[in-house]
Protein backbone atom coordinates (compact mmCIF):
# COMPACT_ATOMS: atom_id res chain seq x y z
CA UNK A 1 0.00 0.00 0.00
CA UNK A 2 3.02 2.76 0.13
CA UNK A 3 2.43 3.63 -3.32
CA UNK A 4 -1.33 3.78 -2.93
CA UNK A 5 -3.31 7.09 -3.19
CA UNK A 6 -4.70 5.67 0.52
CA UNK A 7 -1.71 5.35 2.11
CA UNK A 8 -1.13 8.72 3.47
CA UNK A 9 -4.88 8.26 4.90
CA UNK A 10 -3.71 5.03 6.85
CA UNK A 11 -1.04 6.63 8.26
CA UNK A 12 -2.49 9.70 9.14
CA UNK A 13 -5.30 7.88 11.28
CA UNK A 14 -2.92 4.59 12.57
CA UNK A 15 -2.88 5.65 16.10
CA UNK A 16 -6.45 7.76 15.97
CA UNK A 17 -9.25 5.64 17.28
CA UNK A 18 -12.16 5.24 15.06
CA UNK A 19 -15.64 5.78 16.32
CA UNK A 20 -18.24 3.06 13.97
CA UNK A 21 -15.35 1.21 12.30
CA UNK A 22 -16.60 -1.74 10.72
CA UNK A 23 -12.77 -3.13 10.44
CA UNK A 24 -11.13 -5.19 7.41
CA UNK A 25 -13.94 -6.22 5.09
CA UNK A 26 -13.40 -9.39 3.23
CA UNK A 27 -13.11 -9.37 -1.07
CA UNK A 28 -16.23 -10.89 -1.38
CA UNK A 29 -18.25 -8.40 0.52
CA UNK A 30 -16.27 -5.59 -1.45
CA UNK A 31 -17.49 -7.69 -4.54
CA UNK A 32 -21.01 -8.07 -3.50
CA UNK A 33 -21.50 -4.31 -2.91
CA UNK A 34 -20.47 -3.61 -6.35
CA UNK A 35 -22.95 -6.08 -7.91
CA UNK A 36 -25.62 -4.53 -5.68
CA UNK A 37 -24.60 -1.01 -7.12
CA UNK A 38 -23.77 -2.10 -10.78
CA UNK A 39 -19.93 -0.37 -10.54
CA UNK A 40 -16.63 -1.31 -9.76
CA UNK A 41 -15.18 0.74 -6.75
CA UNK A 42 -11.73 2.75 -7.76
CA UNK A 43 -8.99 1.06 -5.83
CA UNK A 44 -8.41 3.83 -2.99
CA UNK A 45 -12.02 3.36 -2.47
CA UNK A 46 -11.95 -0.62 -2.67
CA UNK A 47 -8.40 -0.37 -0.45
CA UNK A 48 -10.67 2.24 1.98
CA UNK A 49 -13.00 -0.58 2.40
CA UNK A 50 -10.78 -3.62 2.80
CA UNK A 51 -8.79 -1.95 5.39
CA UNK A 52 -11.45 0.00 7.53
CA UNK A 53 -14.94 -1.11 6.67
CA UNK A 54 -16.65 2.10 6.90
CA UNK A 55 -15.59 4.42 10.03
CA UNK A 56 -15.89 7.78 11.90
CA UNK A 57 -12.06 9.61 12.37
CA UNK A 58 -12.00 13.08 14.26
CA UNK A 59 -15.73 13.61 13.08
CA UNK A 60 -15.16 12.62 9.80
CA UNK A 61 -17.42 9.87 8.43
CA UNK A 62 -16.66 7.64 5.45
CA UNK A 63 -19.80 5.77 3.87
CA UNK A 64 -18.86 2.12 3.64
CA UNK A 65 -19.57 -1.69 3.84
CA UNK A 66 -19.78 -3.95 7.01
CA UNK A 67 -20.46 -7.43 6.03
CA UNK A 68 -22.64 -9.13 3.42
CA UNK A 69 -25.74 -7.43 4.72
CA UNK A 70 -27.12 -3.83 3.57
CA UNK A 71 -28.20 -1.50 6.67
CA UNK A 72 -31.09 0.45 5.66
CA UNK A 73 -29.38 4.02 6.95
CA UNK A 74 -25.94 5.93 6.23
CA UNK A 75 -22.86 4.83 6.68
CA UNK A 76 -23.84 1.90 4.31
CA UNK A 77 -22.85 2.86 0.86
CA UNK A 78 -25.23 0.52 -0.49
CA UNK A 79 -28.49 1.36 0.65
CA UNK A 80 -27.43 5.46 0.64
CA UNK A 81 -26.30 5.08 -2.98
CA UNK A 82 -29.67 3.68 -4.01
CA UNK A 83 -31.65 5.48 -2.20
CA UNK A 84 -29.87 8.91 -3.33
CA UNK A 85 -30.54 6.80 -7.09
CA UNK A 86 -34.17 6.57 -6.36
CA UNK A 87 -34.91 9.77 -4.46
CA UNK A 88 -32.33 12.52 -6.24
CA UNK A 89 -31.96 11.13 -9.21
CA UNK A 90 -27.89 10.20 -8.46
CA UNK A 91 -26.42 8.55 -12.35
CA UNK A 92 -26.06 4.92 -11.49
CA UNK A 93 -22.43 5.32 -12.20
CA UNK A 94 -22.26 7.32 -9.17
CA UNK A 95 -21.49 6.09 -5.32
CA UNK A 96 -21.89 8.18 -2.11
CA UNK A 97 -18.92 8.08 -0.16
CA UNK A 98 -19.73 10.74 2.74
CA UNK A 99 -21.94 13.61 3.77
CA UNK A 100 -20.37 17.25 3.98
CA UNK A 101 -22.37 18.29 7.11
CA UNK A 102 -24.33 20.22 5.19
CA UNK A 103 -26.93 19.48 2.85
CA UNK A 104 -24.52 18.16 0.03
CA UNK A 105 -22.90 14.68 -0.38
CA UNK A 106 -19.59 13.19 -1.36
CA UNK A 107 -19.84 11.08 -4.50
CA UNK A 108 -17.50 9.02 -6.68
CA UNK A 109 -17.99 8.55 -10.45
CA UNK A 110 -17.44 5.56 -10.96
CA UNK A 111 -16.97 5.60 -14.56
CA UNK A 112 -14.75 8.71 -14.56
CA UNK A 113 -11.28 8.46 -14.87
CA UNK A 114 -9.11 6.36 -17.43
CA UNK A 115 -5.99 5.42 -18.97
CA UNK A 116 -4.26 8.65 -17.43
CA UNK A 117 -6.25 8.73 -14.52
CA UNK A 118 -7.46 5.80 -13.06
CA UNK A 119 -8.53 7.47 -9.77
CA UNK A 120 -12.18 9.05 -9.99
CA UNK A 121 -12.09 12.65 -8.08
CA UNK A 122 -14.30 13.28 -5.54
CA UNK A 123 -17.20 15.27 -6.07
CA UNK A 124 -20.02 17.18 -4.18
CA UNK A 125 -23.42 16.42 -4.96
CA UNK A 126 -26.34 18.69 -4.10
CA UNK A 127 -29.91 16.63 -3.68
CA UNK A 128 -32.66 18.20 -5.17
CA UNK A 129 -29.89 20.89 -7.16
CA UNK A 130 -28.14 18.59 -9.00
CA UNK A 131 -28.97 15.95 -11.85
CA UNK A 132 -27.10 13.43 -14.38
CA UNK A 133 -24.55 15.36 -16.48
CA UNK A 134 -24.29 18.61 -14.49
CA UNK A 135 -20.57 19.47 -13.97
CA UNK A 136 -20.07 18.87 -10.36
CA UNK A 137 -17.58 20.90 -7.95
CA UNK A 138 -14.75 18.81 -7.46
CA UNK A 139 -13.20 18.05 -3.87
CA UNK A 140 -10.31 15.93 -4.38
CA UNK A 141 -8.58 13.86 -7.07
CA UNK A 142 -9.96 10.64 -5.17
CA UNK A 143 -10.42 8.67 -2.38
CA UNK A 144 -7.19 8.87 -0.50
CA UNK A 145 -6.47 12.19 -0.83
CA UNK A 146 -10.40 12.91 -0.33
CA UNK A 147 -10.31 11.04 3.22
CA UNK A 148 -6.60 12.56 4.22
CA UNK A 149 -7.75 15.86 3.39
CA UNK A 150 -11.13 16.12 5.71
CA UNK A 151 -9.33 14.26 8.91
CA UNK A 152 -5.82 16.47 8.31
CA UNK A 153 -7.81 19.56 8.35
CA UNK A 154 -10.45 18.21 11.31
CA UNK A 155 -6.94 17.44 13.02
CA UNK A 156 -5.60 21.22 12.06
CA UNK A 157 -8.48 22.86 13.69
CA UNK A 158 -9.40 20.96 16.60
CA UNK A 159 -5.83 18.80 17.45
CA UNK A 160 -5.33 14.98 17.38
CA UNK A 161 -7.22 12.80 19.45
CA UNK A 162 -5.63 10.96 22.05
Amino acid sequence: MPDSPLAPFVELVRDIEPFNCKGPQTEVDVALAETRLGVRFPVSYREFLLTFGRGVWVAQEFFGVSGAEVTAAAPDVVWMTRDARQSWGLPNSYVVVGFTGGVEYYVIDTEAGGAGSPEPPVQVWVPGGNRGGDKLEVVAPNFGAHAFDLVSSMIRLNGRPT
